[in-house]
């Protein structure tokens, strides 16, 4: 075993040496190939076996290191079986060369001799996050291959102790680095069937014993029920594994995943199966409404059309045999039947909402009346219409169509009267108009036919240009200023330049491309292939910004909820929802078969999906644990909190400032003289205070605004607090270093103290007899500057004295007092918080993150404690032992954690978003059940919980109305 391999190339050999030799005085084992050969197999599975046998793997990236096959297989190995990746640059290179395994992870720079010792000190600390798991992942990872090389020998796997320690491994994953590679997961599976059938033949031997050896009926007892308890903790385990595994394996394993997971969890509460119930909850969408598929897959002319949403209520409208049904979601009420004689081929809402306008496969042109659907009149026999779209404005449509013996023509309607607007336009196009597209402004039409776009000018009905392409055009879309035009065709998307004709760029090129659309809001242009992604490109440069990752191909790309989340389809059964601007996945609904088609309501906040079987879902892109989107403030950095997470502060405008509550409540309005950069708020929500740029203090009454006082401070005001009961309030400065304490009623100074450093928080007992102040560690920024400054210090609040002293090693950013005043919690940059018994000033637990911690909080109870840190996880803890009780991610960095009232759920905020957790398995498998669409299937229950009877895992799941027929 080593404690680190480095992949290097050899022109970095001598910086390499050097790192080599300073990790061996620092005692680490370090596995460096120093030899210049070309590889054969044989030095290649040495290499393997090197990595695997090492807990961390060094990366030192360079130019010629990035260009090495060499580096590149070792860099995939280490990859493969899930090692801590430490990436060392020893040489500057361009980051968008990096593999993305490294490139998102914090770079150690060790391009000089000076930077060594530095670089070896992060690189240590590196090494022991956790080093006890990792140890364990490298011990682990070694028999698993053994067993895997072995030809899966069954000598080879765990039982009894070691293979229950290593599902407690296992299941403790969530969060932590490296997370298990697939291998670790299959042995582990692999040792637990061995075992679980090793048991059950323990079982057949005790009954036998039990009838031959009466004598032995106490002894057969207990180990029976020993065996039968351990049978059922296996069960559980099993359960969750496999969530996890179906959760990983496919997308649209999803559901199966989540319903697995409630399983698990009411057998066997425990950390890893509440993870696993989060995990599926995180990305289930609510749904608002569902019918089943008919089981049978439609393509071509009888494939499912569109749905659509419209209006504020919201109305849905989508087809039924040869129907089209209005709906009110709300009450679940058809408002109307629009009946045809053929099925519906597609259907267009006007832009004022007034008129809905459809074509059915015959090529009948109908408008209706909305929402009364009430036929308002048809285009005539001899128009056969093909295609529809609507103007951006008003209640105009077009009509692409065949007019004998005219041709191919293009027919603009008025849709409040169903008349013809005179002078349709007679297309170039020598076969049908399979589709129109409208420019942004109304001024330009696409025509499209198979391989040809036309291009005319829609108020002057005249040519402007015409696209040809080598292959039929699967999408099309203007951009806003229409002077461009983008096409999807022959494994690439064509871009235009409209006058004149002028292909201006080929992108995506080598990808089959079906969907493409520009950006209204930024040079952004979004694509989808059958690739399995969807990219979304600079409509400019023409570089690729960011890829979402799909199983199966991608059929359609939109931007939806004013472009700040991208919508997917995909052949591998899903609809999600992902935020444009990380990248990550919001939600995913499941269809389980391609998806036909989806579209979005105005405002974004519903989506309704529809399957190739006819499956239909309406459902909300935000996830149900969103509470709410905080307000955007301008410019979006000086959003701020209160201590306690309960308030925020955003900037409204150039000039007004507001102060509300997590539920939406604005407490406070004001035009303050100079901008603001922090807030607090009374415990009676009767007081608001504003620390503003001024180095001045306002303390606001809500209600009337009126402003009571103004406190002047000499250097920038960072924390501050108000007592329990809205008597004293606290300051910390940043150039001062000072505590201050105020009396509210009359707004004058009752004391100060010199901190020596930065205060970062203040916080007051919930008695108010003491206060608390974070603080920094000033040799961070001072190296001159003597230790141990960082911490928290204690006074008392009616004096100013001294109380206790509390060292951390790095920043303080966090405290929280005990409801009882006992306990205080810290944390900081040092990535631990602690629970400190104050009398006795001494550390009683200590709860560790990975990265900063950034928010604590107490639960009312003080049995509970919450973390939250810019690694982006939430851990709950039980502050009498310090177990951990749950573990949460989050898709933002955890700005502020507090317990809802009645401690039955946490409330955090990340990014925009404020998130509602419930803390209880109860609650927890409600949700998740909430979410879930469809029960285990009898296959799904035969393979999983054979033996056991078909009993329904989530009552509360939501069940679909009739099949479309």
């Amino acid at each position: 075993m080593h404690d680190v391999f480095i992949s290097y190339s050899r022109r970095d050999a001598a910086i390499v040496r050097d790192l080599h030799q300073a990790l061996a005085a620092r005692g680490r084992d370090t596995w460096v190939d120093w030899n210049d050969i070309h590889p054969s197999a044989q030095w290649l599975r040495e290499i393997e076996i090197a990595i695997g046998n090492a807990d961390a793997f060094v990366f030192v990236l360079s130019p010629d290191a990035l260009a090495s096959d060499i580096c590149g297989k070792e860099l995939a190995c280490a990859v493969r079986y899930g090692k801590r990746l430490v990436p060392v640059v020893c040489r500057d290179v361009d980051p968008s060369t990096v593999p993305e395994t490294l490139a998102r992870l914090q770079w150690i720079f060790l391009r000089s001799s000076a930077e060594l010792d530095g670089a070896v000190d992060h690189i240590v600390r590196a090494l022991d996050v956790d080093l006890s798991w990792l140890r364990t992942h490298t011990e682990l990872l070694g028999r698993a291959r053994t067993w895997d090389e072995s030809g899966r020998d069954l000598s080879k796997l765990l039982r009894g102790a070691a293979l229950q320690e290593a599902e407690t491994w296992l299941a403790d994953a969530s969060g932590r680095e490296p997370s298990p590679s697939g291998l670790h997961h299959r042995f582990v599976q692999a040792s637990r069937r061995h075992e679980g059938a090793r048991l059950r033949r323990l079982l057949a031997v005790s009954s036998v014993t039990l009838v031959l050896l009466a004598v032995l009926a106490t002894w057969a007892n207990i180990e029976r029920s020993r065996a039968e308890r351990n049978e059922a903790i296996s069960k559980a385990r099993s359960l969750g594994a496999q969530a996890e595994l179906s959760r990983l394996e496919r997308g649209a394993l999803i559901e199966r995943a989540g319903l697995l997971a409630v399983e698990a969890m009411r057998r066997l509460p425990s950390i890893e199966h509440d993870a696993s119930l989060r995990r599926a909850l995180a990305v289930l969408p609510q749904t608002h409404f569902l019918i089943a598929g008919s089981g049978e897959l439609a393509f071509g002319p009888q494939r499912p059309r569109p749905a659509l949403l419209a209006g504020d209520e919201p109305l849905l409208v989508h087809s039924d045999e040869n129907d089209i049904l209005i709906r009110n979601l709300g009450s679940n009420r058809i408002l109307g039947r629009l009946a045809h004689e053929t099925a519906v081929r597609d259907m267009v809402l006007t832009a004022d909402g007034s008129r809905l306008v459809s074509i059915d496969v015959d090529g009948a042109v109908r408008v209706w009346s909305f929402p009364e659907g009430r036929v308002v009149g048809r285009l005539p026999p001899a128009v056969r219409g093909n295609a529809i779209a609507a103007y951006p404005s008003g209640s105009v449509v077009v009509v692409g169509a065949a007019l004998q013996p005219v041709g191919n023509v293009v027919i603009w309607l008025d849709a409040r009267d169903a008349t013809s607007i005179p002078n349709p336009y007679v297309s170039r196009l020598d076969t049908r108009i399979d589709a129109l597209r409208v420019s942004h402004d109304g001024v330009r039409l696409a025509l499209r036919a198979g391989n040809s776009v036309e291009i005319i000018d829609s108020v002057q009905r005249r040519h402007e240009a015409r696209l040809t392409h080598r292959h039929p055009v699967t999408d099309m879309d203007f951009s806003p200023d229409g002077a461009r035009f983008a096409a999807a065709s022959d494994s690439a998307v064509y871009l235009w330049q409209i006058a004149g004709g002028k292909l201006e760029r080929r992108v995506a090129n080598g990808v089959n491309v079906d969907s493409v659309v520009f950006s209204t809001r930024r040079a952004e242009l979004l694509t989808a292939g059958i690739n399995g992604v969807a990219t979304l490109w600079d409509a400019e440069g023409y570089g690729r910004i960011r890829q979402f990752q799909h199983q199966g191909p991608v059929t359609l790309a939109r931007f939806i909820n004013d472009e700040s989340l991208v919508l997917t389809a995909s052949n591998d059964g899903t609809v999600r929802a992902w935020d444009r601007a990380s990248g990550n996945e919001i939600t995913r609904a499941v269809h389980g078969v391609f998806i036909a088609d989806a579209a979005h309501s105005d405002d974004g906040e519903r989506v309704v999906s529809v399957g190739a079987d006819g499956g239909l879902r309406v459902w909300s892109p935000w996830p149900g644990e969103r509470l709410r989107r905080l307000p955007p403030s301008m410019p979006r950095h000086a959003m701020r909190y209160t201590v306690d997470g309960g308030h925020v502060l955003v900037r409204v405008d150039r000039d007004h400032w507001s102060v509300g509550s997590l539920d939406g409540r604005e407490l406070l309005r004001v035009s303050p003289p100079r901008a603001v950069h922090g807030v607090a708020v009374s415990a009676d929500e009767r007081l608001v205070a504003l620390a503003l740029v001024d180095n001045t203090v306002q303390i606001h009454r809500v209600g009337s605004g009126e402003r009571l006082h103004s406190l002047a401070h000499r250097g920038t005001v960072d924390a501050m607090a108000f007592s329990q009961d809205g008597r004293q309030f606290a300051t910390g400065t940043r150039q001062e270093e000072m505590l201050r304490l105020w009396s509210i009623e009359s707004g004058s100074l009752r004391w100060q103290r010199e901190q020596g450093t930065m205060v970062s928080a203040v916080a007051f007992s919930p008695d108010g007899s003491r206060v608390a102040a974070a603080l920094f560690d000033k040799q961070a920024f001072d190296r001159s500057a003597p230790k141990g400054t960082a911490g928290v210090a204690l006074w008392t609040s009616l004096e100013g004295k001294p109380v206790a002293r509390l060292a951390h090693d790095h920043d303080t950013k966090a405290i929280a007092f005990s409801p009882d005043g006992t306990h205080l919690v810290t944390a900081g940059s040092d990535r631990i918080a602690r629970v400190w018994r104050i009398a006795e000033s001494r550390v009683e637990r200590e709860l560790a993150h990975q990265f900063p911690v950034e928010s604590v909080a107490f639960s009312s109870d003080g049995r509970l404690v919450a973390t939250g840190a810019t690694d982006h996880w939430v851990r709950v803890w039980s502050a009498r032992t310090g177990d951990e009780l749950a573990r949460i991610h989050h898709d933002d960095s955890v700005a502020k954690v507090r317990f809802a009232d009645d401690d039955q759920s946490l409330l955090v905020i990340a990014g925009p978003f404020v998130h509602h957790h419930p803390l209880h398995a109860e609650a927890l498998i409600q949700m998740v059940c909430a979410r879930l669409t469809r029960e285990l299937t009898v296959e799904e229950r035969q393979r999983f919980l054979p033996d056991e009877p078909a009993n329904t895992t989530c009552p509360g799941a939501q069940q679909p109305q009739r099949p479309i027929r």
